[in-house]
């Protein structure tokens, strides 16, 4: 059993701490005048509080040293991206929002080009189709990467052309007086006639639409 409790002795105050031996029934006592013992005991809460205080600041120096050695790069990431980026930085966003939009942006771009591609690599298959309907390419050797880069395989030398004529789009269409709307309607029939008629060609051999001369024509490869 052991204690501490403040008491007066001959007019003095002291603090009394006490231990009991665990070998015999004895009791060490210490009796500390109490301005000797807050002393000690205010030497040792100053020693705490400067070991804090040194903390502190080595902890902030650290802080600031790691802090600036990570921005550092992603800062030079961002000078990097305001000069070739079309997005100017905001005020209102930080380094990593700005690097977040200019991320989003690219790929929108990215996906807009994509769709641009895949448009004009169908408008280019179009017209490679067009040109072996009127017998303007030798399918020889030569034009084997050509059918490759198209995505066109003939599965034999069986062929048979289909040649299919719209009419009337605008009995389909509310808005069939619009010049532009016409337009997109036909394109629209086009494409669901090409998407259809090639769906069922893939039952038997392969097929491959393209529109010559207003008409839109089917090639089968049987």
């Amino acid at each position: 059993i052991n204690g501490l409790f403040y008491d007066r002795v001959k007019n003095t105050d002291v603090v009394v701490s006490y231990i009991t031996s665990e070998k015999c029934d004895w009791k060490y006592i210490s009796i500390i005048p109490l301005n000797i013992f807050m002393e000690k005991a205010s030497k040792i809460r100053e020693l705490t509080v400067l070991s804090l205080l040194l903390c502190i600041l080595l902890g902030g120096v650290a802080a600031y040293i790691f802090a600036k050695r990570n921005y550092n790069p992603v800062r030079s990431l961002v000078e990097e991206l305001s000069k070739r980026a079309t997005i100017v930085q905001q005020n209102n966003l930080n380094e990593y929002g700005y690097i977040r939009e200019v991320l989003i942006n690219t790929i929108k771009l990215k996906e807009e080009n994509d769709c641009k591609l895949k448009e004009q690599n169908r408008l280019l298959k179009s017209n490679f189709i067009m040109k072996i309907l009127k017998d303007k390419i030798n399918l020889s050797d030569s034009a084997q990467d050509l059918l490759k880069s198209f995505e066109i395989n003939f599965v034999s030398e069986n062929f048979a052309v289909i040649l299919v004529e719209i009419e009337d789009i605008g009995m389909h269409f509310n808005d069939s007086n619009n010049s532009k709307s016409n337009n997109e309607d036909r394109k629209l029939v086009q494409f669901i006639i090409s998407n259809v008629f090639e769906e069922l060609c893939g039952r038997y051999g392969c097929g491959y639409t393209t529109e010559v001369d207003d008409v839109m024509a089917c090639l089968i490869n049987l």
